[in-house]
């Protein structure tokens, strides 16, 4: 099983991830590395005057749609879904965590938004 950080910009999709009902994300290429059974995190931040990001979502990949769709006027070939394994979501900026800290520097602001992690540093967002 491999980890994988997927981030949902609230501004670039015009609503929270929440609002869409479901534990799923899209990905704009078809991302023949992921398999079955890897576990997908689910970031949200508002980059807004007041930064707030937290871990909305952790599930298996449990379904894989291939495709085309169109999420809020973008492009996107797959769907990956599953069942959320989080019971409500964690604060990550503000709170010290050296794991979330690592994922904002090198992912979040360089804009790697469908990326593999390592098992320890995503365990450690749950923390």
């Amino acid at each position: 099983m491999q980890h994988w950080y997927v981030y949902h910009s609230t501004e670039a999709m015009g609503r929270d991830y929440a609002s869409s009902g479901e534990s799923a994300v899209y990905s704009a290429k078809g991302r023949p590395k992921l398999c079955f059974g890897d576990m997908i995190w689910v970031i949200e931040g508002s980059t807004g005057m007041c930064k707030d990001f937290k871990l909305v979502d952790r599930f298996v990949n449990e379904q894989q749609d291939h495709g085309s769709f169109v999420k809020n006027g973008r492009p996107f070939k797959l769907k990956i879904s599953g069942k959320s394994l989080l019971p409500a979501p964690i604060r990550l900026n503000g709170t010290n965590n050296a794991a979330f800290d690592d994922i904002y520097k090198n992912m979040i602001t360089k804009q790697k938004f469908f990326n593999l992690i390592p098992e320890a540093q995503a365990l450690a967002l749950l923390t």
